[in-house]
């Protein structure tokens, strides 16, 4: 099975909670102390989201940053439609309450006398002063003398003229246009970037489109809470009942995920068990699949949970999934797979397709070929591998593996492709590729039944 806040990427634990469970679950320091270590400084967050809401990288990050120094958490008013997905301002339920919050986080609402005003311009920027004069009076009462600015959404950028600051960052953990189809940076953002002082970038993808716009860029992967995970956990109540295998996902439930294949496969294995832990979202493009889905015996859907629980569900999990859309590439698997049409439109020659697929270096020795000794396959079509043959030279199995372990594959006995999505930058060919191509085998033999 194959992987972006609700509308783009990113993992560090076989678990998708957009952003949640790449950082981990956060739980308030035992023993810490009563006030920031570093206390004159204070951080103005300007984020999209409610405090209360799910969970995302910036929870994380400045539920952290809270250790070290005063944090305000500047949110959204409920009516706030600037933001794309998660500053809708819906509750949520994370494992914090107002009272055992990190000792340096305050969160700052707009206040009530302040009008939420987007136009005209010049009342709109008088407004956003005000409700950001809050914020800085809560860091001057704590004694904070430097105040970073983070920004986390380019909506915000007039907040770089509106509060004075010594540094200003930005973080980038989504394209921000959560478009379904690749976009260019938009002038509003590349501006932006440019004008801070430091830019923080959590995917590989994202700082290439876009490092290059500030000297100050870094690039900071998602992590995990270790410690959190490895920890044994006791089975939770609600999921004791279920009978294994339970093959899980942990996360937002939305229409980035593939729901109708795992809808096709709850179907096709009843004693399977299929386990959704996490709110929905989406429900007018997704939600007569989700009920579908609900409605079948063997799949549950045991709603959204405190982020503290979270381990303990993917502990007590079989198999846990990131089971995303992956439309573009698997659109071109369709076209192959499918005799070269894909959606009623002849793209390449039946014929074509077959050459691809032909052995091309027949009557070569390829047994020295460096390739050929990591992948195992001696026989080479146009940009394929020939992973498995009949008798007559007929394909059976094609792939196509990448360097870092992206492995697509066509089963053509059984009718049945899909990938592998690897991107492994810290082993060598040697180790990805195989390590790909076995999950791939044990994806198409499963496939195939």
């Amino acid at each position: 099975m194959s992987q972006r806040e609700d509308g783009g990427a990113g993992s560090g634990t076989p678990i998708s909670f957009d952003s949640t469970p790449r950082v981990g679950p956060a739980e308030p320091p035992r023993g810490c102390l009563r006030s920031p270590l570093l206390p004159d400084v204070g951080v103005i967050a300007v984020v999209p989201d409610q405090w209360n809401g799910v969970w995302q990288s910036r929870h994380y990050v400045l539920t952290r940053l809270a250790r070290y120094f005063h944090i305000v958490w500047c949110r959204p008013s409920a009516g706030d439609r600037r933001y794309g997905p998660g500053g809708d301002g819906r509750s949520g339920r994370n494992n914090f309450t107002p009272t055992d919050r990190p000792p340096g986080l305050m969160i700052h609402d707009r206040p009530s006398w302040i009008p939420d005003l987007h136009r005209p311009a010049a009342l709109a920027r008088l407004t956003t002063r005000e409700r950001f004069r809050g914020a800085q009076r809560l860091l001057a009462q704590r004694g904070c003398d430097r105040v970073v600015l983070s920004l986390w959404r380019p909506s915000d950028a007039a907040a770089l003229e509106l509060i004075p600051h010594s540094v200003s960052c930005y973080h980038i953990d989504d394209e921000y246009t959560f478009s379904e189809v690749e976009q260019a940076t938009s002038e509003d953002e590349a501006r932006l970037i440019r004008k801070v002082d430091q830019v923080f970038i959590s995917s590989r993808g994202l700082f290439e489109k876009k490092g290059h716009l500030n000297p100050n860029t870094l690039f900071v992967p998602n992590g995990v809470d270790y410690a959190a995970y490895i920890h044994p956990w006791p089975e939770p109540e609600d999921l004791r009942a279920i009978p294994h295998p339970r093959i899980g996902y942990v996360g937002l439930i939305k229409k980035q995920l593939n729901l109708q294949l795992l809808d096709a496969l709850a179907r096709r294995h009843p004693t399977w068990s299929f386990v959704f832990v996490g709110p929905r979202r989406h429900e007018d493009k997704v939600g007569t699949l989700i009920q579908r889905l609900a409605d079948l015996p063997n799949v549950h859907f045991l709603g959204e949970k405190p982020v503290s629980e979270l381990p303990s569900y993917t502990q007590h999990i079989d198999v846990c999934t990131l089971c995303y859309k992956v439309d573009d590439y698997t659109k071109f698997l369709r076209m192959l797979a499918s005799g070269g049409a894909v959606d009623g439109e002849q793209v390449l020659a039946p014929a074509s397709v077959a050459e691809i697929e032909q052995d091309q270096v027949r009557g070569l020795d390829t047994r020295a070929d460096g390739a050929v000794q990591i992948t195992g396959i001696p026989t080479y079509g146009l940009g394929v591998w020939r992973d498995e043959v009949a008798a007559d030279d007929s394909i059976e199995v094609v792939s196509g593996s990448g360097a870092l372990g992206f492995y697509p594959w066509i089963d053509r006995v059984h009718g049945t492709y899909g990938l592998v999505a690897v991107d492994d930058e810290l082993h060598g060919a040697e180790h990805a590729v195989p390590a790909s191509q076995r999950i791939a085998r044990m994806l198409w033999t499963a496939a195939a039944n």
